[in-house]
This record gives structure tokens, sequence and C-alpha cells, in this order.
């Protein structure tokens, strides 16, 4: 796209004061017995953004037709500047804020829809869009993800944690990222939800912009988690098909 970038939108606004709340800007610095904090969601579920409630509405619309079971993958991949080459095709010069995706499956075959924040850059309004359905096959890799889904109910990330060593002294400190990217798991079925919402710099091995960086102690663990294969796989699936959805 070539449109320079205009004043940000005020929905972006409004992302980025949501996004301050739940941020984990300042470094904690902690004393620890062992190498691992207390498993938690590392952010607490905030306000439902627009584009969570109209997904939300998607997602009950499925399960009262007989859907048993939905998976809903929330990305903010830009939480400081927006990417402005991602674009819809069909729409007026404008960017993507955020994104949605809903995963399902019927009769062995899955389905995936991308809901998108959309702002053009001659208003402030914004424009929550749908995708038309795409059909996946049902590959191994969608096959492990439905066995893996019950898994994470009772798993939780573990923060980004460094070895640290003053005056003879080794302790633990727990490390942050004030621009990381989020996102938010959510399985829905007719009598559970369970939600899932981290930011990305949490299962670094290292801080990706630090040579000398410590190594996260907890990395091991995150990656070793039902959670983290279903999180890369979603992630894989978006990346993926992110330039095949059709919305007009």
């Amino acid at each position: 796209m070539n449109s320079s970038p205009a004043a940000s939108p005020a929905r972006y606004t409004q992302l980025m004061q949501l996004k301050s709340l739940y941020s984990f800007s300042l470094i904690v610095s902690l004393v620890l017995n062992g190498t691992k904090t207390l498993s938690q969601d590392i952010l607490p579920p905030p306000q439902m953004l627009e584009i969570e409630s109209v997904a939300k509405l998607k997602t009950d619309s499925l399960l009262n037709s007989g859907i048993d079971t939905v998976i809903g993958f929330y990305a903010l991949t830009y939480p400081m500047v927006p990417n402005f080459n991602d674009t819809i095709p069909g729409y007026v010069a404008g960017i993507v804020l955020d994104d949605y995706y809903i995963l399902y499956s019927q009769n062995e075959t899955w389905t995936i829809i991308r809901f998108a924040t959309f702002s053009g850059h001659s208003s402030d309004k914004n424009t929550i869009i749908q995708s038309k359905p795409i059909i996946l096959k049902n590959d191994s890799s969608l096959i492990i993800l439905r066995k893996k889904l019950p898994e994470i109910e009772n798993e939780g990330f573990l923060p980004f944690v460094m070895v640290i060593e003053k005056n003879g002294t080794k302790g633990y400190e727990q490390g942050g990222e004030s621009h990381s990217e989020q996102y938010s798991i959510t399985v829905t079925s007719k009598h559970t939800s369970i939600q899932k919402s981290f930011e990305e710099y949490i299962l670094y091995e290292k801080y990706r912009y630090w040579d000398k960086s410590p190594i996260n102690v907890n990395y091991s663990y995150n990656k070793s988690l039902s959670l983290y294969y279903v999180y890369t796989e979603l992630k894989s699936l978006a990346n993926e098909l992110d330039k095949k959805f059709v919305f007009k």
C-alpha cells in the first residue's frame, strides 16, 4: 500500500489504552526457590473488544446450529505501530488493527473464518469485517489439535524468568516487554468456555533484540504444553491463510 501513515485512529488509541492496563512493562525482581513461578494466565481477561463481541455472536450461532466446539483466536500482532502493508482486498486504503479467527469442525470438515477491525485513513470510524469461510483439509495437525484442546483447560504459560547474580547471591528476575504481540485463545462449547490470554514474549527462549539476553528458564516448560501446540498451530494457520481470505 502506498499511503503514508495517517494520524492514529481512535480505535487504535483505545487498543493501546487497553494494552497499557495489562502489559508487564515494569520488570519485577523475584527471588525464588525454584526456576518457575506459579502457573497463571499472563494477561487477565480485558474488557471485551468490539471484534470479540462480533465473533462471540458468530460463535453462539454456530453452537446453536449444532457445532459442538468453536475455537477462537484473537491476535494483536502490531501493538505499537500498525502494519500498513496488511490490507484487505476490495476495501479502501486503510489498516487492519487486529484479527479474530474462528475455527470449527463438522462431519470431519474444518472451517475457518477471519474477522478484522479495519480502519480507513480518511475516517476515525472502524469497521468489523467478516471473511467468507475457508474449508480446510482434515490433516494430522488438526487431528492433534482437536485431541489437545481438553488438555489446555488446566494449563498456563509461565512468565519470562531470567537467572541473575548479584554480590554472590543467585536469584531470579521476571522480564517484560512493553510492545509484545498479544494473543487470546478461546475454546467454547455448549456448557463450557476456556480462555487463555498472553503476550508472546513470555514464549521466547531469549529476547529477540538483545544480543546478550539471558535464557528464559521457563522456555522448555512452556514449549512442552499442549497450549503451546494449540497456539503455534492457530498462528501458523492465520499466517498461511491471511491473504487467501475473501471479504467481498
